[in-house]
């Protein structure tokens, strides 16, 4: 099978547009042989892998699934004692590994909505299910009570979709650069109040760690930590969202000077994505800009089966390279296994039945994907009861690296905040 073939059937898409694709970008860059390589790079570090894990090409895919899994939970072990046994249900306990998140990534102050117009925004628009259940008489009673961060981290589990939606589009209205202010990240931990109400949320999003793009917080819903692989979720989710928060913060302070900042401003916090793929023209060539991981919705998603790049996917390699680092101060945690790893993939064998997260079994082959993804691995350890394999972020990780091998990471980044708006990188070939 030709490198065409084999990086688009992980890709999920035709070769034939693959080959396009890649004739387009040497038209644009010079640069040849660019898919070979991705291929002969991930074939390389997969042998890698597999050796270290004492597995062989020729294995079924549920061996090498679980020597990936059991190197993961002796990781998660490993952190979850040099984290000082995290419980999970409090900044106490999690104060240990948020200081080592904290010191890897080395975050920078955020350009951020002030405080003062975030309770000015709940102010005209009371959240009516969050003041009953507490019993309160208004916004200015539930203000007073709990910290802006707090409910406006609940609001998402609390008040109802379609009071979102309206919030949404009467809050942001009219945003200037005057409301946003230089602070540092906050990383909190809900108090125990909010999760019986926020069970719901944490199902939808398979995990308990989220964040508030508007005003740089990043949450940890309280869950006692007794799962394996739970350790190394928390930590990682923290590592990529420090990441995706600075990155937002960047853009809002692009887009703060033009007149229509309110409308961008609401349209990066909805996640929007274009409705539809462009296609390769003789002279054009459009990358879709997907910011959120579609393919936890449908993984048939047609923008995911033409040529994109994905900002999440980014954060997610950040991420990675700082969990590569830490893994340099504890070599015990043999870490440095999954460095690079981000879009390591192949089929394989196997007569097991799995629930897929983010692409599909090849029908009637007998095969599915195995991704060496450390993010991927650990959510399905989080889940492997369930037979649950992530894919998603492998496949995502792919299809920037094939971007990145026509240009360079510091060009990709640039270039998605650069055409963000728009939500495509238009590329105009020679």
């Amino acid at each position: 099978m030709g490198s065409y073939e084999r990086l688009s059937k992980i890709l999920r898409i035709q070769p034939s547009l693959l080959q396009s694709l890649d004739e387009a970008m040497v038209r644009l860059t010079t640069r040849k042989g660019v898919v070979e390589e991705v291929v002969r790079k991930n074939d390389k570090k997969m042998a890698e892998a597999l050796s270290r894990l004492g597995v062989s090409k020729d294995s079924k895919a549920e061996v090498i699934y679980d020597a990936l899994i059991r190197e993961l939970k002796a990781t998660d072990l490993g952190l979850y004692e040099i984290f000082r046994r995290p419980s999970g249900q409090d900044e106490e306990g999690l104060k240990t590994l948020f200081n080592f998140a904290r010191e890897i990534s080395q975050p920078q102050k955020v350009w951020v909505l002030k405080k003062d117009k975030a309770a000015e925004m709940l102010l005209s628009n009371p959240p009516k299910n969050m003041i009953a259940s507490f019993g309160f008489s208004g916004v200015e009673e539930l203000l007073s009570q709990k910290k802006i961060t707090e409910v406006f981290s609940a609001l998402r589990f609390v008040e109802s979709q379609e009071w979102m939606h309206a919030f949404f589009a009467k809050a942001y209205t009219g945003i200037t650069e005057d409301d946003f202010e230089w602070r540092p990240i906050e990383i909190t931990v809900l108090h125990k109040e909010w999760l019986e109400v926020a069970e719901k949320f944490i199902k939808k999003k398979y995990h308990n760690v989220s964040h508030l793009k508007e005003l740089g917080v990043i949450f940890v819903i309280p869950l006692k930590i007794d799962t394996p692989g739970e350790t190394a979720r928390v930590f990682s989710l923290l590592l990529h969202y420090i990441y995706e928060v600075q990155f937002y913060s960047n853009l809002f302070r692009n887009y703060s000077e033009d007149k229509d900042f309110d409308s961008k401003f609401a349209s990066l916090l909805r996640g929007d994505v274009p409705d539809s793929s462009q296609p390769i023209t003789e002279n054009k060539i459009p990358w879709l800009i997907i910011q959120r991981y579609l393919a936890k919705d449908n993984s048939e998603d047609p923008r995911l089966l033409n040529q994109h790049v994905s900002p999440e996917a980014w954060h997610w390699f950040k991420a990675e390279r700082a969990i590569a680092r830490f893994g340099i101060r504890f070599p015990e945690l043999n870490l440095g296994f999954w460095e690079s790893l981000s879009y390591v993939g192949d089929f394989f064998k196997t007569d097991k039945h799995y629930r897929l997260f983010g692409a599909r079994e090849v029908a009637g082959s007998g095969e599915v994907l195995v991704s060496f993804d450390i993010v991927d691995n650990i959510m399905s350890l989080v889940e492997v009861r369930e037979s649950a394999k992530y894919l998603y972020h492998q496949e995502e990780a792919l299809w920037n690296r094939l971007f990145v091998g026509y240009f360079s990471e510091t060009e990709l980044e640039e270039m998605m905040i650069k055409n963000f708006n728009k939500g495509v990188i238009s590329l105009t070939s020679k």
